[in-house]
């Protein structure tokens, strides 16, 4: 079967515009995910480690977007959305997330939990 060029394999025209359209789709429902994942493992710890733990997690999540955009060479500025935009988006949301850390919250629940074996007593 022939396919007619600008005529998508399900119907409907594809052109420029619309695989632009499909792409920040993509890369927006990759990125929401990944922030789903983070507030979930996020959600597993303690109460007072919930704004530490998510800006690690956000950061870690920004580091790795950034790696995928280096490896798929994907260039700034761009016409739609790259995993450049998508790294920006988490280190901020790791900025924001860090604003929100009390250093004595983390220490009271770090200086409960039982010492390691091996590891000098405070």
């Amino acid at each position: 079967m022939r396919r007619i060029e600008g005529f998508g394999q399900h119907g409907g025209f594809h052109g420029p515009e619309t695989d632009a359209k499909e792409h920040n789709r993509t890369i927006l429902l990759n990125a929401g995910l990944t922030f789903a994942i983070c507030v979930f493992f996020a959600s597993l710890l303690p109460r007072e480690l919930l704004a530490a733990s998510l800006e690690s997690l956000f950061h870690i999540a920004a580091v790795a977007s950034g790696i995928v955009a280096a490896i798929k060479h994907e260039r700034l500025p761009a016409d739609r959305l790259t995993n450049w935009d998508v790294a920006a988006i988490f280190l901020g949301l790791s900025i924001i997330a860090g604003g929100f850390v009390d250093p004595e919250a983390i220490q009271s629940v770090l200086g409960a939990a039982p010492a390691l074996k091996g590891a000098p007593a405070p």
